[in-house]
């Protein structure tokens, strides 16, 4: 059986935008006995269902049930804390729906939605805990819904160590739950053009920034995808992580990828991860530095564009330069270990990693960042790796799962 086919049955296909976030895709999905719309970023980089309560009001739910659970999660760039409820979770207006889906409502939070309703994580289990925390409420609450704490003390370091403190569970991510239930099967299919909003002169809707979003299928659509299939196994169900194996900037000589440091290896099971919710690229420091290093040799002047955009980057704006498309930039090819030892590539085009007309028209974005400090020897391998691709996580297979990269094709609506 090809890799890109299976049966029909299980699966949903959802239209995904960049147009509400500009730097994450979207997904509208419905919550509760209302059916009340909510656009959720859609991350690889973890497992939670979680919704701000200016979108979701609870009170409001007659199918809401409340627990004694709370949930706190840190990110790259922020962190978010809230009761975890029960509630119906439905996909589309064809039925496919799911009872008593575990979320939590945001309600105290340094996370920047750009504007989403909150996030749906694609992940696996260990990303999504939560904790007991009858010892911490008030009498006479037995229940963490409504949330008897104000904004300030939710936001307290004091009361993190207390509910970090407190009897840890695993809740069910909302697309494991999904596939247990038999609603969808264990898979799921990305199509997307941009890692950034293409912007128009008039503000209208680009098709670019439009995608699909398959829960439980896609490989069987061969229609959407062309040539050769591109499959990567997954070497740990903590985040989607594979291994990198190099660089290579044009047909230079390829740049290995360090393993991760014995002490990283608990918390981070391997040197790369595919996240989808990365609008970045970030590559390992000695990776970066020796890209760099490679386009200098190519021509100077890929440097000082690179240099350039880094200055515009710190006021969160893209780099004006007419003639940036101009230069040399090489294709970069990203090796990984492939199935069954073999090595697997992944090409990426100078025009996936200069996103033009990025947020704003006129401007460029350049989409490899060094990673940040003090992080660990692990590239977070985000949106511009997937541009043009139809990109299948696919759960079931060979252990831990493979996840496959085919050329994408994309109806001009889409």
């Amino acid at each position: 059986e090809s890799p890109m086919s299976t049966a029909r049955a299980h699966w949903v296909e959802l239209p995904i935008s960049l147009e509400l976030t500009g730097a994450a895709y979207t997904v509208r999905l419905r919550l509760g006995s209302d059916q009340v719309p909510v656009e959720l970023i859609i991350d690889t980089g973890s497992s939670s269902l979680a919704v701000l309560p200016t979108a979701y009001q609870g009170e409001r739910d007659a199918s809401l049930q409340a627990s004694d659970l709370a949930q706190q999660l840190s990110y790259g760039q922020g962190a978010w804390t809230g009761p975890v409820v029960c509630s119906d979770l439905r996909l589309d207006h064809s039925g496919h729906h799911l009872a008593n889906t575990q979320l939590a409502v945001i309600e105290a939070e340094t996370t920047d939605f750009r504007g989403a309703d909150g996030i749906i994580g694609l992940a696996y289990h260990s990303l999504d805990p939560a904790h007991v925390v009858s010892a911490l409420l008030p009498a006479p609450a037995s229940q963490s819904w409504p949330w008897p704490f104000d904004s300030s003390q939710s936001q307290s370091a004091e009361f993190s160590r207390q509910l970090q403190a407190q009897p840890r569970v695993e809740l069910t991510p909302p697309f494991t739950a999904l596939e247990e239930h038999g609603v969808v099967s264990n898979r799921f299919s990305l199509l997307i053009r941009r890692a950034l909003k293409r912007a128009l002169p008039q503000a209208r809707r680009h098709p670019e920034n439009q995608g699909r979003l398959l829960l439980g299928g896609g490989h069987e659509l061969a229609h959407l995808h062309d040539g050769v299939v591109v499959s990567i196994p997954v070497v740990h169900d903590r985040y989607y992580n594979v291994v990198l194996q190099s660089l290579q900037v044009g047909e230079q000589s390829p740049l290995p990828a360090p393993a991760l440091r014995s002490s990283e290896l608990r918390s981070y099971a391997s040197n790369a991860i595919i996240d989808t919710g990365s609008s970045f690229i970030l590559l390992e420091d000695s990776l970066y530095q020796g890209m760099l290093d490679r386009l200098a040799q190519i021509d100077p002047r890929l440097l000082s564009a690179i240099e350039a955009f880094g200055n515009t980057l710190k006021n969160q704006s893209g780099l004006v330069d007419a003639t940036l498309e101009s230069l040399p930039w090489p294709e970069l090819k990203f090796h990984f270990r492939g199935v069954d030892g073999a090595t697997a590539t992944l090409v990426l085009s100078p025009a996936h990693y200069w996103q033009h007309d990025g947020l704003r028209v006129g401007e460029s974005w350049f989409m490899l960042l060094r990673q940040l400090p003090d992080w660990p020897r692990q590239s977070v391998l985000g949106l511009p790796l997937m541009c043009d691709q139809m990109v299948v996580f696919d759960r079931q297979e060979k252990g831990e799962g493979v996840i496959h990269f085919a050329a994408a094709r994309l109806p001009d609506g889409a």
